[in-house]
């Protein structure tokens, strides 16, 4: 930070942005003096998205080491709530009008339980060397979501322009009662994006005009066999195969799309069809 004023200028706005919005919180002289078995101080970095480098993102890193253990190491784990990827994927592309969103900063703005705060701790004092780092509580973490959601994305389908609408309006609503904002919503209708307020709008969208056509980015792809696969930001994702990352097209109707459902079904034990659609 001390070599490079800008970068520094943005670090700091970031995190007064966090402080502002409540999702970290200097602590008291009192506070500092009860200790707790789950005391751990977060390493904290930023990171920028190639696709937005004027986007600071703050990370708390909690899979770093030390002595030999990391907060991560020590986490009661429960069983895996996300919803498989491919599954999302195929919800998405099931009906005529498609239409997804993502929740605004989710991961600061989940709550955790108290006890557990002290596991959320950081040092932070600026781009003052002189004196002591205050020490911060961050009282948030994430929570599993389900059914359409994929982390913090939202996306669905449905056969109306009407229906999209209403089921976009009502996702809004449930997510505002938990302190949620679900926004950057984008469609393949225009008709339905201006069933939403421009300010929950996509930023590439809201630029659009009755007359333009909706933002496209090239993300198809052959591979070496000539199959046509999607190429998304998942690509930088390298716990995942390339398999999961670049999933292949399918015309839902096309007849190797029959065969291959079929053979899947066969080697599922006949299950249905939401263990075929994640098996493929």
């Amino acid at each position: 930070m001390d070599r490079n004023p800008e970068f520094s200028k943005k670090y700091c706005e970031k995190m007064q942005d966090f402080l502002d919005k409540g999702y970290a919180r200097k602590l008291s002289p009192a506070e500092l003096k009860i200790r707790s078995p789950k005391l751990w101080y977060l390493p904290h970095f930023a990171h920028f998205n190639p696709n937005k480098p004027n986007k600071l993102r703050l990370i708390l890193d909690a899979a770093t080491k030390s002595n030999g253990t990391s907060l991560n190491d020590n986490l009661l784990t429960g069983p895996d709530l996300y919803v498989p990827l491919i599954s999302v994927l195929f919800k998405f592309r099931q009906r005529r009008f498609g239409f997804g969103g993502d929740i605004q900063e989710m991961f600061p703005q989940t709550r955790i339980i108290e006890d557990d705060l002290p596991a959320q701790r950081f040092l932070w004092r600026g781009t003052d060397r002189s004196r002591p780092a205050d020490e911060i509580e961050f009282p948030d973490a994430v929570a599993a979501v389900v059914n359409q959601h994929y982390m913090d994305d939202y996306f669905d389908s449905t056969d109306t322009v009407e229906q999209a609408v209403r089921k976009i309006h009502s996702i809004i609503l449930i997510h505002s009662k938990v302190g949620w904002k679900i926004c950057n919503w984008t469609s393949c209708s225009t008709d339905v994006l201006k069933g939403i307020r421009s300010d929950l709008q996509c930023i590439e969208d809201k630029e659009l005009s009755p007359e333009s056509e909706l933002p496209t980015e090239r993300v198809l792809v052959l591979d070496e066999f000539g199959v046509m696969r999607v190429k998304g930001r998942i690509r930088e994702a390298t716990e995942l195969s390339s398999w999961t990352k670049n999933p292949v097209i399918l015309d839902r109707k096309h007849p190797y799309t029959v065969l291959l459902g079929r053979w899947y079904h066969e080697q599922a034990n006949h299950y249905g069809m939401e263990t075929v659609a994640n098996n493929i």
